[in-house]
């Protein structure tokens, strides 16, 4: 079709008025007129978007769902399991160590039995890797004689040691078993307190240090490489937790009482020679954070842990509390 001269016209006349943003897809952009309404700005399109509902998060059928069993393991022990830890592939220390490799272990402890499983590498199976028996086999290489009753273990945690897996576990006989997984025996047992022992907590920074809560009215930070108590704590709580920064501890009580201690900076990072030297401290007075008529009332605290700066606390009325260790107030 032959084209007037005015079309040739109209086209070279609004070339330039092509949308660079594609080559592919240009368009002609009309001249505005004084008569022409403008479109929405592009911040209320924004705004418009931004007002739709959104997707709400899977419920509990749902996620329950998507769950799938694959393995039930019956101890041998007959009794309840009161632990169950897998080493902790995210710690800090652990990557410095290169001790990641270990986060397919999990351990379990109940009775007087401490038992290892490789949760990774055997498909759908959790097989047992290592079993310990306290007062069995590998056990007792020092001791004076054995106990009339059947100990029971009741916490447990994991230690970082270069090229191992390290577990500490403590109960009804007052020693602190330190197992080692790679040498399937026990390497080390701490001995000091009088009274059943309640919880275990690594510290954040110092791979030698662990604290001990025990129903003898004492809490004790431990240096494990040289087998020696570096502080005594006079309060009698049920369970512990580190603060991040390594510098302070919480300890919570049967009465849902919590009080915050400090440890000596000189008793951190002690090379074992220096632990050895080192004079035992004691130290009998915290600072109070939390009152028995505050958030659990007077019930027993049994697990408390930092999430960042605030403190999430657990009593044995099925209560759990996240809270701020500075104020006392409920949530965020």
């Amino acid at each position: 079709m032959k084209r007037t001269r005015e079309e040739s016209v109209l086209l070279v006349n609004t070339d330039d008025k092509f949308d660079d943003d594609s080559h592919q897809n240009r368009r002609l952009k009309p001249e505005p007129t004084p008569n022409t309404i403008s479109s929405q700005p592009a911040q209320d399109l924004t705004l418009t978007l931004t007002e739709k509902p959104q997707p709400l998060p899977p419920g509990k059928d749902e996620i329950l769902s998507s769950l799938r069993l694959r393995r039930i393991v019956r101890e041998n022990h007959g009794s309840c399991i009161n632990q169950c830890v897998f080493f902790p592939s995210t710690n800090t220390l652990a990557s410095e160590q290169d001790a990641g490799t270990a986060s397919n272990v999990l351990a379990t402890i109940g009775g007087p039995q401490a038992n290892f499983y490789d949760n990774e590498h055997c498909g759908d199976h959790l097989d047992i890797m290592s079993h310990f028996v306290v007062n069995g086999v590998g056990y007792c290489k020092d001791a004076e004689e054995l106990p009339t009753e059947t100990p029971e273990l009741l916490t447990c945690c994991w230690l970082h040691v270069d090229q191992d897996a390290v577990l500490a576990a403590a109960g009804t006989d007052t020693d602190i078993h330190i197992l080692s997984v790679t040498r399937s025996e026990e390497i080390a047992r701490l001995k000091g307190h009088t009274d059943r022992i309640l919880d275990l907590q690594p510290h954040p920074t110092d791979v030698n240090l662990l604290l001990s809560v025990s129903d003898d009215g004492n809490v004790k930070l431990w240096h494990v490489r040289a087998k020696k108590c570096l502080c005594v704590y006079f309060v009698k709580a049920t369970a512990a937790a580190f603060h991040p920064n390594g510098m302070s501890f919480l300890t919570s009580s049967s009465k849902g009482v919590v009080v915050d201690w400090e440890i000596p900076e000189d008793l951190l990072h002690l090379s074992q020679n220096e632990a050895v030297a080192a004079p035992v401290e004691h130290i009998d007075e915290g600072q109070q954070v939390l009152w028995s008529d505050q958030l659990h009332g007077n019930n027993y605290i049994d697990c408390i842990r930092y999430v960042d700066e605030k403190v999430l606390s657990k009593s044995v009325n099925g209560k759990v509390v996240f809270w701020d260790p500075i104020s006392a107030e409920v949530g965020i």
